[in-house]
């Protein structure tokens, strides 16, 4: 998949059709994301050009990181 405006920063793999139209469907409607799949999120910040949209999603990457963090913690 990939921006027309922009193919060699904007493009994405995926393995699955199925997440591959909802990816492209989210990015056109500017939907936030139900899955919080780190490699699902960064493919929409690839393939966006809005920046609101783009900033909407790294808080989420950014959240499912420190939960990520929070979880290993070592006692």
């Amino acid at each position: 998949m990939y921006n027309p405006d922009c193919f060699e920063l904007h493009h994405t793999h995926c393995r699955n059709k199925r997440v591959a139209i909802a990816i492209k469907k989210n990015v056109e409607r500017r939907r936030v994301p139900t899955s919080r799949n780190l490699r699902t999120l960064e493919s929409h910040i690839r393939l966006t050009g809005n920046k609101n949209y783009k900033r909407k999603i790294q808080k989420i990457i950014e959240e499912v990181k420190t939960e990520k963090e929070g979880g290993k913690q070592w006692t």
